[in-house]
């Protein structure tokens, strides 16, 4: 099969060479598979890059790797590519196997990505407005991130839970407590029936309805969260007390 597929490979049926590539990895010759791997990021393939990246141990090699794989990245972004654009920034924020700092360079891929994420979520594109959100959130911009976690959370109807549990702990930590628990509510009615863990929404409830602040004071509301918790979570009430005390001190 070896014999039949190499020389396809080499004429540049991409179909041949996936197969070829399978074929090494499975035999485990990580000889032929690195030639293969190498040969598909002579051409610029990011994922051979990135994984010509971890493939190789010498440092100088490494780093030719690394300059090719940007190149390959910054050509994309700059035909317009968004996912590109936030992949450099990331990198030129320091996130990521090999990333530098440069801020500059960082900043000025951020606005491309943002002018570009906003004119698609301003159509009404709900993967955009994610996207938007993760990115202000990258960017610490908690503000803008609010901003579009709750325009994707009202826009679509069927919103995954996270999405909501996201934008409650936003509202959270910006004690808008009202609105979390909002949507902390709508969280917990979303995985009623499911074994996703909810516990941290039900603690944050009773917390809120405990301390009465952007919401009345309802201790009937609060007990009832704060059982559902010591339920959920396995623990005694009093050790639900002693951790609904704590939540002030966490980082959401």
């Amino acid at each position: 099969m070896i014999a039949t597929l190499e020389p396809l490979s080499q004429n540049g049926n991409i179909l041949a060479e996936s197969l070829l590539l399978e074929t090494y990895q499975g035999d485990n010759d990580q000889a032929n598979y690195t030639r293969l791997v190498k040969r598909k990021a002579e051409r610029g393939e990011k994922g051979a890059l990135e994984e010509m990246i971890q493939l190789t141990q010498d440092s100088q090699e490494k780093s030719h790797w690394q300059n090719k794989l940007e190149e390959a990245h910054e050509a994309s972004a700059n035909a317009g590519n968004a996912e590109d654009m936030i992949w450099l920034y990331y990198q030129y924020s320091g996130v990521g196997d090999g990333a530098v700092i440069d801020t500059v360079k960082s900043q000025y891929w951020f606005k491309k990505a943002e002018s570009v994420y906003i004119v698609e979520a301003q159509k009404g594109n709900t993967a955009t407005m994610s996207s938007l959100a993760d990115l202000y959130q990258m960017h610490g911009d908690k503000d803008k991130q609010l901003f579009w976690q709750e325009k994707l959370v009202r826009s679509d109807s069927n919103i995954i839970y996270w999405e909501m549990a996201t934008l409650a702990d936003l509202y959270f930590e910006k004690k808008q407590y009202a609105n979390a628990i909002e949507w902390y509510l709508k969280t917990i009615e979303a995985l009623d029936e499911t074994e996703i863990d909810m516990s941290g929404y039900m603690l944050r409830l009773a917390w809120c309805y405990n301390n009465g602040v952007d919401v009345k004071k309802n201790a009937a509301e609060a007990e009832k969260w704060l059982k559902k918790y010591a339920e959920t979570s396995q623990c005694t009430l009093e050790e639900a007390r002693k951790r609904m005390k704590e939540i002030p001190k966490q980082d959401f």
